[in-house]
């Protein structure tokens, strides 16, 4: 199984885009409340699958190809030479026939022939449906500059006639479908910084833990029915979903210039957005009202949190949970401390939870076996404030 992770002992971060609105803060002494150790529970992972997948239709070999419309949506983070890089893909069904999508990825023209990077998945989109088709990752090559890619997606459509007439069910294999070609860039690695953690000033984890609030109904409520799919004690498809929920619903909104306002997680979910910190304490709030533990980490501009996930064998167990998930295998950024785990799951950031903080860069710190590290601009200092409530 491929796996590669950031490893990141306080290792460093590059930041190339200050995010308005993030802040930083002077010296100071005072340090603030550190996790207990009863007080970090890393999140189970279920005996059941996280999505339920349909089978693939059987299809009419003799069937004429009925006609089908839908709107293909992707996003695609930043791609780096060795690291490699992510894209997401969402179909909505515009038309009159249903259609599923058994295979999605992207066609890449790094090598000759082109490589078809693809997973299999088994998605039903009735019409007026919109539905994700799940995470893929990719490889890159050692090479920086522009490359071109496709994306692609294999689909059956249902013929509504035989449907209507016979209510019999009828599939036509349409194949392959390939967008049109894009050029991204894939980027260069940079080396590692060395860096500094500070744990807990007081004054920060008091202004944050003020805005956190695990209690509140709106936050209590909202959990409630995203985590409703997956059941049983807290879990990491709870968590996912409550990522998921953030990173697809709410809006990045700057505070206004000159202003570094941090607001109560209710504010953030009535605005429909907010900023860094915004993100962060209320993710800190979602995630410690089913029952986890997080910390939000500064570095000189930006605010991201992550999500304690053990010291032990049970963190290889919460990845692979994670990677069943998303439908593809991730690297992930993991911060280590004092033997604890710690995964960065910024939603300013990054398309899945794991990924790397916003505008973030990876860094090589090992060729064999491959190991990263990250930079960010600016910042040779990255302060952990532990949420405690």
């Amino acid at each position: 199984m491929r796996r590669r992770f950031f490893i990141v002992l306080i290792l460093g971060l590059f930041l190339f885009q200050t995010l308005s609105g993030c802040t930083w803060f002077s010296d100071e002494e005072d340090h603030g409340e550190e996790f207990k150790e009863e007080d970090l529970v890393a999140p189970q992972v279920p005996s059941y699958p996280p999505h339920s997948m349909p089978d693939k239709p059987p299809v009419n070999e003799s069937q004429l190809p009925p006609g089908f419309k839908y709107k293909i949506n992707w996003a695609m983070g930043d791609v780096y030479a060795f690291w490699g890089g992510f894209i997401r893909i969402s179909i909505e069904n515009t038309g009159s026939n249903d259609i599923f999508v058994y295979r999605s990825g992207i066609v890449v023209n790094w090598s000759t022939p082109s490589e078809w990077i693809y997973e299999e998945r088994n998605v039903l989109i009735r019409v007026g449906e919109e539905k994700h088709l799940g995470l893929v990752y990719f490889n890159a090559p050692n090479t920086t500059g522009n490359y071109t890619y496709q994306v692609l997606i294999s689909l059956l459509v249902m013929d509504n006639g035989l449907y209507s007439k016979h209510n019999i069910e009828s599939w036509y294999d349409n194949g392959t479908v390939l967008g049109s070609e894009k050029i991204f860039f894939v980027h260069p690695l940079k080396g590692k910084d060395d860096i500094k953690l500070t744990n807990n000033y007081k004054y920060y984890q008091d202004k944050l833990n003020e805005k956190v609030d695990f209690e509140a109904v709106e936050v209590q409520n909202l959990v409630s029915n995203i985590t409703a799919a997956y059941e049983g004690d807290y879990n990491i498809y709870q968590v996912l979903a409550i990522f998921d929920f953030i990173v697809n619903n709410l809006t990045y909104i700057s505070d206004p210039a000159g202003r570094d306002y941090w607001a109560y997680c209710q504010d953030t979910l009535n605005k429909g957005g907010g900023d860094c910190e915004d993100f962060s304490i209320l993710f800190s709030s979602m995630v410690g009202a089913i029952g986890g533990t997080t910390r939000v980490y500064l570095t000189k501009s930006h605010a991201f949190p992550a999500l304690y996930i053990g010291n032990g064998t049970e963190i290889n167990e919460i990845l692979e949970a994670i990677d069943n998930y998303y439908g593809t295998e991730s690297n992930y950024v993991i911060f280590k401390d004092e033997g604890n785990s710690w995964l960065a799951a910024d939603p300013a950031g990054s398309l899945y939870m794991g990924g790397l903080p916003a505008d973030a860069k990876p860094a090589l710190i090992y060729e064999n076996p491959l190991m990263y590290g990250f930079n960010f601009q600016d910042t040779l200092e990255i302060h952990a404030i532990d949420v405690v409530k």
